[in-house]
């Protein structure tokens, strides 16, 4: 994921949920992620992105706090975005806010999965933001980015850059 072309993601999110940077963590999800959700969507259907989750070398979970701790260390901090089926039986257990859900359900509505994405920004348990991030159609989106991924896998080495 260190891409040099995608920007870094933005940790003062982290210390300020409710800030700017709370967009900017739904554009780096989508920049990261976009052609796993692409993948999922074909796979599981409509879903949306959720994240991020912490977690430490170990790859166990930790909060918020702890990460900004462990970054203000020069610690290790991972970082975990999941896809969400909109129909599955994990959805209401993983957004158990019933106008988040709502909200959810018209973003996936009216959004495109193969040049857009539905990102649920969250902080610790919290749900911060529902958007729908995305570029223009064409070289670019997520439909794109999933069959990079597949040929750059087929690929002895990977594509070139």
């Amino acid at each position: 994921m260190d891409d040099p072309q995608k920007p870094p993601f933005p940790w003062a999110f982290l210390s300020e949920p409710e800030g700017p940077d709370a967009e900017l963590a739904a554009v780096w999800i989508f920049q990261n992620l976009q052609g796993r959700a692409y993948r999922n969507f074909l796979e599981a259907g409509p879903g949306i992105l959720v994240g991020p989750f912490f977690c430490n070398e170990e790859d166990v979970p930790i909060t918020t706090g702890e990460a900004i701790r462990r970054r203000a260390n020069n610690e290790m901090v991972g970082i975990s975005v999941m896809y969400l089926p909109v129909l599955s039986d994990q959805f209401p257990e993983m957004v158990p806010v019933e106008s988040v859900r709502e909200t959810i359900y018209l973003a996936i509505d009216g959004y495109n999965p193969e040049s857009q994405c539905v990102v649920l920004v969250r902080h610790d348990d919290t749900a911060i933001s529902v958007s729908v991030v995305g570029v223009e159609e064409g070289t670019h989106g997520p439909r794109a980015a999933y069959y990079r991924e597949l040929l750059d896998q087929s690929v002895p080495g990977g594509l070139p850059n």
